[in-house]
């Protein structure tokens, strides 16, 4: 994930808000209220996929070239095939963490608690 659209997301998910009177007023529009949480919940959602998915991806790739490149070997010895059975119980394994997330994306749910205090100004807590 480029280090810029990363920081972007970051930003939406600061619960720190610095809100002049019209945003504040925003808070009040429905469709702009659709359109805050449908940011907030995409960028929850990406950064979810490249923390805590893609390291598994890059696993199973790695995994999977690792195999390929041992079954191109001319010769086939029991240290191989112990090597790709190895490898091939890991991908299993990476499938099954992967697997853990998929209720955050199937039916994800977020609540949001709205602050404003005279020290912090308005904070935004999901």
């Amino acid at each position: 994930m480029d280090k810029n659209v990363f920081d972007n997301y970051l930003r939406a998910l600061s619960p720190k808000k610095d809100g002049d009177k019209a945003w504040f007023l925003s808070l009040l529009d429905e469709e702009k209220q659709r359109a805050y949480e449908e940011e907030h919940v995409l960028a929850v959602m990406r950064i979810l996929r490249a923390v805590r998915i893609r390291p598994h991806k890059n696993a199973i790739k790695k995994a999977q070239e690792e195999i390929a490149e041992l079954q191109k070997e001319k010769e086939h010895t029991a240290e191989n095939y112990v090597k790709i059975k190895l490898l091939r119980q890991k991908i299993d394994n990476e499938k099954a963490k992967i697997e853990e997330y998929r209720p955050f994306f199937d039916e994800p749910y977020f609540a949001r608690m709205d602050l404003i205090d005279n020290v912090e100004g308005y904070n935004s807590y999901y």
